[in-house]
């Protein structure tokens, strides 16, 4: 959803940090959609390599997938624009929206 955005960030070298919450779906709005709405097809989307795609854009990209890897590349003192694609585990979704919505 931000393509353009990282060639900007690339273009001006900002030190900007993006975090990809790679699932491979759209899962918030999955658990508020209904089926009427397209189903899993209309979110979910095959294996993307995110941070390839930023590298081929000209800003740094590393795959994480466990807490000290996130810790450590948002710790780095690399300079520049920078993205994450941190492949997570959607299952704990339904317990943070019960949380934060009631």
């Amino acid at each position: 959803m931000v393509l353009s955005e990282l060639e900007t960030l690339a273009r001006l070298h900002l030190d900007v940090t993006v975090v990809v919450l790679n699932d491979q779906a759209l899962t918030l709005i999955r658990l508020k959609q209904k089926e009427r709405q397209g189903g899993d097809r209309a979110v979910t989307y095959a294996p993307i390599d995110f941070a390839g795609v930023a590298t081929a854009m000209g800003v740094a990209g590393r795959v994480i997938s466990d807490v000290p890897g996130l810790q450590d590349a948002l710790t780095s003192t690399t300079t520049g624009p920078r993205l994450v694609d941190a492949r997570i585990d959607p299952s704990g979704y339904p317990h943070v929206i019960r949380v934060t919505r009631g």
